[in-house]
């Protein structure tokens, strides 16, 4: 349980110090960063989370902030999966189908 919360918190962490950095990096188009510093990309994010732009602006920032979490997530899913993909295989081919018939 204390593995979880410290991935959150790191996720969050992650999500307010990085994914604005990578925003305005890679996906700002060149007049905008040519205009704005990156301190202007964290103002503009934390306006979006106090609601400045309305609901959309307040989802927008949920989803840069838990961002890297929901990733880390469902990257971790993925590969649950697969593994219980192969583990019920391997359990298949060893018992004949027995475990698997419904």
């Amino acid at each position: 349980m204390a593995k979880e919360w410290l991935t959150l918190i790191g996720a969050i962490i992650g999500g307010f110090a990085i994914v604005p950095m990578f925003l305005y990096v890679f996906l700002s188009p060149a007049e905008y960063t040519s205009k704005n510093s990156l301190l202007d990309i964290y103002k503009e994010l934390f306006n979006l989370i106090k609601g400045e732009n309305g609901r959309a602006g307040v989802f927008t920032a949920i989803v840069v902030v838990f961002g890297p979490y929901l990733l880390y997530q469902f990257g971790r899913s993925i590969v649950w999966a697969i593994r219980e993909v192969r583990e019920k295989k391997g359990l298949y081919e060893r018992t004949g189908g027995f475990f698997l018939r419904a």
